[in-house]
């Protein structure tokens, strides 16, 4: 807030007032400096830690490992894609990539799960995770149906021929900040290699789950089993081709 003092004179207490004021002005310019690189580096926080690592991290907080006990994560992989980006220049690959990234951002935001990284043409996202959620299996489903509606949507834009393959499986999961050199945020965990594990499939645009995803979600979607598929250092795992949302008491498991 800034104060000022009226100046009525042009004599010492003129000269004073105005020095105080301008005093006043230029402590007024440098709080907002500091509030708008305060807020600044709060965003950059974010776009490095998830909501409740950050909170954490600026309180100062010495636990820095965290173990979430019920998480849904989903790995995506974009089949295709290391292709088309190689029959187009530089650029125009980046472009394209940078657009589809974002839709898919946007469509993961809208059922209030994280992404936690993208690189290339992978993508993991984990729902429940800042903000525990009992739906949290639900949610992740139906952001991996939104993210093939994206996918149809960005082929049918520019005519060309990418698909998702994404794996779904729920359960525990263990993230930490890593401080050093440079501030960095991990996660760790057998949920997260068996949703990689069990993602890739001969299919298009197909989501892969495992028994936790089936048994919560039992009676709301269809699920059809698969062969079981080797996960490495786990070993074999079952595995549903998740369908669409079904009516109350037509599952089909």
């Amino acid at each position: 807030m800034l104060f000022r003092s009226p100046v009525a004179a042009e004599d010492e207490f003129g000269d004073l007032a105005t020095a105080f004021n301008t005093m006043s002005t230029k402590l007024s310019e440098r709080e907002d400096s500091l509030q708008q690189q305060v807020e600044e580096n709060n965003r950059l926080l974010l776009s490095i830690l998830p909501g409740s690592a950050a909170s954490r991290f600026k309180k100062g907080g010495e636990a820095l490992a965290e173990t979430h006990p019920s998480v849904s994560v989903l790995f995506a992989e974009i089949e295709g894609w290391n292709e088309l980006s190689q029959s187009l220049p530089a650029e125009e690959s980046i472009n394209l990539l940078n657009e589809l990234t974002s839709a898919l951002d946007d469509a993961v935001a809208r059922f209030d799960v994280e992404k936690l990284q993208d690189v290339g043409s992978s993508y993991l996202a984990v729902s429940g995770l800042s903000r525990p959620r009992i739906d949290h299996e639900k949610r992740a489903v139906d952001c991996g149906l939104a993210m093939l509606q994206v996918m149809r949507r960005f082929n049918q834009k520019y005519n060309v021929d990418l698909s998702l393959d994404i794996g779904l499986h729920a359960g525990p999961l263990t993230t930490g900040v890593v401080t050093g050199e440079r501030l960095s945020f991990d996660i760790w965990g057998k949920t997260i290699n068996i949703a990689r594990g069990i993602h890739e499939s001969p299919k298009r645009n197909v989501i892969q789950v495992s028994a936790p995803i089936v048994e919560a979600l039992r009676g709301l979607y269809s699920f059809h089993p698969l062969p079981a598929m080797a996960v490495k250092g786990l070993g074999e795992m079952a595995v549903w081709e998740l369908g669409g949302p079904i009516e109350i008491g037509r599952a089909h498991v």
